[in-house]
């Protein structure tokens, strides 16, 4: 209402802060379409403003408005509007001839190319911006780009560039108390050790960036906190724990209307019947996440959650139609380059060959994978490969290399401490 009194008398500055303080307000009680039309209306605003009043105050606000909505779409898998709103800022960015507001529209592309899988293209455009932040001294926008590109590095599978960069982030913003972007940078710290299968250590960093997020009260990363703690639980063989969390998170997400988050959710409890061996529990899981798919559209979760639903199949005696999924994931995973789906796509053909008792073939993917795996220090799927390619050997008659390769998986798992992997 002060809003549009301000907007009534003509004072469209007053107007347009208000509007966006009735948008924060909106958002930190999750009322996202609400805020949608506080941000719309305050930009509408700022796009009719007089060129007088186009100072580098108003051009932040602007552009700080343009991202608080693109995000906003962006939860509700309305892409097409997000992007826009993306290059709206750039143009503004551009028009502005400000090197600050020039980074904030880069590192907000550079983000959303990395969740929308061009992996590549988000390294090289954060390498440019890190190099114009060092060169104006902007710590914040360099900690920022950093930290996603470590992110980038983390899903093409390279897991010592990752962690070089976000080290160099956290030095960034050492001289900063900027807990919200410690919280950033600690979690994917925690995928990346993760992906290493040293799972004490990245459930250390998941809880310290649930607390960094509580603490700015950002609801939307407190539920990937929440979801990658759960993963960790299932991974570390504590499955009812995990899916206490994973319930309890999926509930929460979906009153919020955070659907990326739900998403995974989805795929995760999918996992964790998968896990049971409830193959029908775990179909249903992921064909909702499916569904969900198909509105958010993004490449590496359509890939994870199509690996899950094939387990399902397999585990049900489908072959045909889990052989036929996997294949869309593998070129899926290839033309994105995410090495670590990649290497489960290829791990679960090998299985699917193996009950097909296509030895030969099941080796084949199994090597591939193994390769891809070991060359990118995901341990837990190189000891599986491992695993998988000894059971093929010894089901085809050859119980010598079966012994060498299954001894070489139990002795990965182990030196890793890979409990579930051992056993397997």
């Amino acid at each position: 209402a002060l809003a549009a009194h301000y907007a009534s008398c003509g004072n469209m500055v007053c107007a347009l802060e208000n509007y966006q303080q009735a948008a924060l307000k909106a958002e930190a009680v999750f009322a996202w379409q609400e805020a949608e039309l506080h941000y719309t209306q305050a930009l509408e605003i700022a796009a009719h403003l007089p060129a007088s009043l186009l100072n580098d105050k108003i051009a932040f606000r602007w552009a700080e408005m343009l991202a608080g909505r693109a995000h906003l779409h962006f939860l509700q898998g309305h892409l097409s509007e997000r992007d826009a709103d993306l290059a709206a800022m750039e143009t503004l960015s551009a028009d502005s001839q400000n090197t600050r507001l020039f980074l904030v529209a880069l590192t907000h592309r550079v983000r959303y190319l990395t969740l929308d899988g061009h992996y590549s293209q988000a390294i090289a455009l954060a390498s440019k911006g890190v190099t114009l932040s060092e060169q104006t001294k902007d710590d914040r926008s360099r900690a920022r780009l950093l930290s996603h590109q470590g992110f980038a590095h983390y899903f093409l599978g390279q897991p010592r560039p990752a962690l070089e960069t976000l080290q160099a982030a956290l030095s960034a913003m050492s001289s900063t108390s900027d807990i919200e972007m410690r919280g950033r940078i600690v979690h994917i710290l925690g995928y990346i050790y993760f992906h290493l299968g040293e799972y004490s250590r990245s459930l250390a960093y998941q809880q310290e960036a649930l607390v960094c997020h509580r603490q700015t009260g950002d609801a939307n990363r407190q539920a990937w906190d929440l979801l990658e703690i759960s993963r960790l639980y299932l991974e570390m063989g504590q499955i009812p724990q995990g899916q206490s969390i994973l319930v309890k998170n999926l509930a929460r997400v979906r009153e919020l209307g955070l659907q990326p988050v739900e998403l995974h959710c989805l795929a995760t409890l999918g996992f964790s019947e998968l896990y049971q061996r409830n193959a029908q529990a775990a179909n249903t899981y992921f064909s909702q996440a499916l569904a969900l798919q198909a509105k958010i559209q993004s490449r590496h979760t359509q890939a994870l959650v199509e690996n899950g639903l094939a387990i399902a199949l397999w585990q049900g005696g489908q072959l045909a139609e889990a052989r036929q999924i996997l294949t869309r994931a593998t070129e899926n995973t290839r033309s994105i380059a995410h090495r670590r789906l990649l290497v489960d796509a290829l791990l679960e053909l090998g299985l699917v060959e193996i009950t097909s008792g296509q030895f030969a073939k099941a080796i084949e993917y199994l090597q591939e994978a193994f390769s891809l795996a070991t060359e990118s220090e995901y341990n837990a799927g190189t000891a599986l490969c491992l695993a998988a390619w000894a059971r093929a050997e010894r089901l085809a008659g050859a119980p010598a290399p079966a012994l060498a390769h299954a001894q070489q998986a139990l002795n990965t798992a182990m030196e890793k401490g890979l409990a579930t992997c051992a056993m397997w």
